[in-house]
């Protein structure tokens, strides 16, 4: 990043916080997000008394795989269909520039679909 402005990369939940960040700072120029959502996830976020609201995660879509871990790759889909405005992030009110990195082996996130 040249000049005034700061940069962020961030990955999974963090390019979550990442692109709020980039959202709602007029400071941040670049962005580069690694494996995340266009929604929240989990937990609120709050920024000047709006409060954005997580999506719920759809149980029979949970997965477990041969090592015992939970595989959330498709529990946010139908959710995430069925979003209301104020869990998805406003991307078009960002000022800055973005780079979307996705791993289409990512196991938790359908992050190909999001960056679309």
């Amino acid at each position: 990043v040249l000049g005034p402005g700061i940069g962020i990369v961030s990955i999974s939940k963090g390019a979550e916080i990442g692109l709020s960040m980039a959202i709602h700072l007029k400071q941040v120029t670049a962005t580069v997000l690694i494996n995340g959502p266009n929604f929240i996830l989990s937990i609120p976020q709050v920024y000047h008394g709006q409060i954005s609201k997580p999506l719920a995660v759809s149980p029979q879509s949970l997965s477990i795989n041969a090592l015992g871990l939970a595989e959330f790759q498709h529990s946010f889909e139908e959710a995430r269909r069925e979003a209301s405005e104020t869990s998805l992030l406003p991307i078009e009110k960002a000022q800055g520039h973005f780079l979307f990195i996705v791993g289409e082996d990512d196991k938790n996130l359908n992050s190909k679909v999001y960056a679309e």
